[in-house]
């Protein structure tokens, strides 16, 4: 495949999805009337070479990591996977015509648990938690794109860095790309602002979407500005950015710092402190206070406690209400002496008392953490009658759920702003636009139709309707007066 002059490949129909429609749709009939799986692309004895290659030079559990095939067409690679062992595999496909092919295939190979999903990868939908990516041309596809290839390699290289674990593996086959050229893509990628570069794409994997380069330096591109790392110089506290985390960073004199209650970590990253019992963490360093370890990501306090026998009489039941007057308590008695320990029920609710992850359990999306009360998830918060964990905007769904947050949906298998509102900063609620604080216009959106078309703007710090649009009902702009009756009987 030749190159054109801008370094990208001249397009191709191998490029667009109705070609793969096509050709799967093809392949389908055929599967169905002949049982046969169509073409393997590179060939078989390549496509088995691969497997072979990831299940014995690369550090793998079998059983636990996680593989996925990107563009897994008509899933044969997942079934020489299976065959070599490893059982937690998935295969996506933007073609939705392929995965019919790739569970029909599946099914005849009696592999019915090999997880598949229609989904582009380009889309950021995909967990995040990938030992190993495997792709087999779906890059050299994304590149013979007829529509803004560059900008789709791009996209395609931020995605694939977001799904792998640290440490993990793409494992990518191309016939349309040297092995220099692919390691210039993946490899030689800019790690900060105005490093050196010879195209967009090395620089979008550290600065994402909004980098460019120019002048074979990285910068931000038009719309965009830089959010400062730590030590760097800001002037203002949104101008600093650590580990995707507002909070954590602050401008201190000119200078971006951790903030009072986070320590630093490494290099660039700010890390909230557990200062006591119960205080969220992630590992033992973020519980900073004498003895203490994280379990369950809860700082607790590391103690060796003295075993007690109790004798096989031991357990009653009695109304005793010395502590809370008129609630049953079951009290436990020590052994070889007469005094009691007492417990109160168990209930469930957030905070409430357990002792088991099976006692939150009706919770949805919660454990009992080590100092026995129930507490929810990562990315989930308190309703506020305290009976459920709600998931937070950007957390899985499934279409059929209702919106636990108020002007939410599921889009593309995610919680999701309707289109008149935005995220708030925790991901727990969809505010209004107009009359937000902003400091630049794309800040200022309702949807990208509405960016395009100018409706909002970020006027004196506060999001606006243009000029030539009406605010109507304090949330949309609308052209003209009468158009918000228009508005209101479509929705």
């Amino acid at each position: 495949m030749t190159e054109q002059e801008n370094g990208e490949l001249t397009p191709s129909d191998l490029g667009t999805l109705e070609f793969w429609e096509n050709a799967y749709e093809h392949e389908l009939d055929n599967f169905r009337g002949h049982g046969d799986v169509g073409e393997i692309w590179f060939g078989a004895a390549n496509s088995r070479k691969i497997v072979r290659w990831i299940a014995t030079k690369l550090d793998l559990n079998k059983e636990s990591d996680k593989i996925i095939d990107v563009g897994c067409g008509n899933a044969m690679t997942l079934v020489e996977l299976a065959k070599e062992g490893f059982t937690n595999l998935m295969g996506v496909d933007y073609s939705e015509k392929a995965v019919d092919l790739a569970r029909m295939v599946l099914n005849d190979n009696d592999l019915p648990n090999v997880k598949l999903e229609v989904c582009d990868i380009l889309d950021n939908t995909l967990p995040h938690d990938f030992k190993v990516v495997h792709d087999k041309g779906t890059y050299d596809a994304i590149s013979l794109n007829p529509e803004n290839p560059t900008e789709k390699r791009q996209k395609y290289i931020e995605n694939i860095c977001r799904i792998l674990l640290p440490r993990g593996y793409l494992v990518l086959t191309s016939c349309n790309w040297t092995k220099e050229e692919l390691l210039k893509h993946f490899t030689n990628l800019a790690t900060g602002l105005y490093d050196t570069c010879e195209e967009t794409i090395q620089c979008s994997t550290y600065l994402l979407s909004g980098a460019k380069c120019i002048n074979k330096v990285c910068v931000c591109g038009p719309g965009y500005y830089y959010l400062h790392g730590l030590y760097e110089k800001c002037k203002q506290d949104v101008d600093c950015y650590v580990n995707a985390d507002f909070e954590a960073s602050v401008c201190d004199n000119g200078i971006c710092k951790c903030t009072p209650g986070f320590y630093q970590r490494e290099y660039r990253t700010c890390r909230r402190e557990g200062k006591k019992d119960g205080d969220e963490c992630t590992i033992n360093n973020d519980c900073t206070f004498d003895n203490a370890i994280c379990t369950e990501f809860v700082c607790k306090a590391s103690q060796v406690e003295e075993a007690i026998e109790l004798a096989s009489d031991a357990m009653l039941t009695t109304n005793n209400s010395d502590a809370n007057e008129g609630s049953p308590r079951t009290c436990i008695r020590r052994y070889s002496c007469d005094d009691y320990i007492c417990m109160i029920p168990l209930e469930i609710r957030v905070d409430g008392n357990c002792m088991t992850n099976e006692d939150c359990r009706a919770l949805g999306n919660a454990v009992c953490s080590p100092i026995g009360t129930c507490r929810c998830d990562r990315a989930h918060f308190a309703s506020a009658t305290g009976t459920e964990c709600i998931p937070e905007l950007g957390e899985p769904c499934q279409e059929s759920q209702k919106g636990y947050i108020e002007k939410s949906f599921c889009r593309k298998g995610r919680w999701s702003c309707s289109s008149d509102t935005v995220a708030s900063k925790n991901n727990r609620e969809c505010l209004e636009v107009l009359g937000e604080t902003c400091m630049n216009h794309n800040e200022c959106y309702e949807s990208v139709k509405q960016i395009q078309e100018k409706k909002i703007i970020c006027k004196n710090g506060k999001c606006a309707c243009d000029w030539g649009w009406n605010e109507w009902n304090s949330s949309v702009c609308v052209k003209h007066p009468e158009a918000a009756a228009f508005y209101l009987n479509s929705k």
